[in-house]
């Protein structure tokens, strides 16, 4: 007899998923999601709430339905409380920063309202595109040209207190690159797919939007840099600095770049994310990988230039062979390409070669 379901279990569940992701575990990490989702829909979380509860016991649901792993098909049936008018269902996060007397506090409400409603852009975008591939067809472009539109929608709208001039804490500098970085990977989609078949128009659109939003992703990682570093654990950070590393090794490696200062400038960007990724590969076996790859593809010269300035944990050939033959991890490699590699094979290539060697 199936066992009954229980928020515990879900619970356990989404715990499991991103800790066996970050352990480049992902095939057991989406198994876990897709138990955490079918446990929520045979609990009836993701449903219109009884009209019968009381606003107490409607907050108290509310809590665990706002969660939304990348398979839902749509978003909770209940929409998320006003900011303004129901402040106290939010609450407030109080933090203090070592070695400071000073306690802060953000405007959690609208941070958490404005990261659901563009995570649910973002699910339509995967949704529309997941299903078509499914269906051997393709979405089109007047389609994802809508969702585009519908992004930029959503960052012109964004409260004051989240503006790009008001920014200053992790979280609110992570709603930013998330964005940026939604806003990238469709619009790289749109180029490499319907680059010589988009109106005129339409093409200057979409190449406006990528260059506008590269350029802003470098510069919230700098200033990501400069107020915070990159030395806290922090698993989103991988993703982050991942794109920030690709972007100038891809100019440097495709010798796109003319002047001197050019490639000083990205060689100093390289430098940083590559550094960053090995700190934060101290706390994750994924960003661990994510930083060898990186490594094996830079140049002898710059690759010798960071070393000098990074202490990476060690592994003998042996561990390294094991590792590689259980490798399950399918984190895309060259994230600002549309043709990826995925990481386990580099990561089984860069093994056998050691092996050889």
């Amino acid at each position: 007899m199936e066992k009954e379901p229980r928020i515990t279990t879900l619970q356990a569940a989404m715990v499991l998923n991103p800790v066996y992701n970050m352990s480049s575990m992902e095939t057991q990490g989406l198994s876990f999601g897709a138990q955490a989702l079918a446990l929520s829909h045979k609990l009836g979380i993701l449903e219109s709430l009884p009209t019968e509860l009381d606003q107490r016991q409607h907050h108290v649901i509310q809590y665990y339905t706002y969660v939304k792993p990348p398979h839902f098909r749509q978003p909770p049936q209940t929409p998320l409380p006003d900011p303004e008018k129901n402040a106290q269902w939010y609450e407030e996060i109080a933090f203090r920063y070592p070695h400071s007397r000073t306690v802060s506090s953000q405007d959690f409400a609208n941070l958490f309202k404005a990261r659901c409603e563009m995570v649910q852009i973002a699910n339509q975008v995967s949704m529309g595109m997941c299903q078509r591939k499914n269906e051997g067809e393709s979405p089109p472009s007047e389609e994802l040209l809508g969702l585009l539109d519908r992004y930029q929608d959503w960052f012109s709208k964004l409260p004051p207190c989240l503006h790009p001039s008001r920014i200053v804490y992790p979280v609110e500098l992570q709603l930013h690159l998330q964005y940026h970085t939604f806003v990238m990977n469709l619009c790289e989609f749109l180029i490499s797919r319907d680059g010589n078949t988009l109106a005129s128009e339409a093409t200057k659109k979409v190449n406006r939007a990528l260059s506008q939003s590269r350029d802003s992703f470098v510069s919230i990682m700098l200033l990501f840099y400069l107020r915070h570093g990159y030395d806290m654990q922090d698993r989103i950070m991988t993703q982050y600095l991942s794109i920030l590393a690709y972007m100038p090794l891809k100019q440097l490696n495709d010798r796109s770049l003319v002047s001197q200062e050019d490639i000083e400038e990205n060689r100093g960007i390289l430098y940083l994310a590559a550094k960053g990724l090995s700190v934060q590969g101290g706390y994750y076996y994924l960003t661990y990988l994510v930083s060898l790859a990186l490594q094996k593809e830079m140049s002898p010269d710059d690759l010798s230039v960071l070393q000098q300035s990074i202490v990476g944990r060690k592994e003998d050939s042996s561990t390294e062979h094991i590792r590689a033959r259980h490798e399950e991890t399918q984190y895309p490699i060259h994230i600002v390409s549309i043709k990826d590699r995925r990481l386990g094979n580099l990561v089984k290539e860069y093994s056998a070669m050691r092996i050889q060697n």
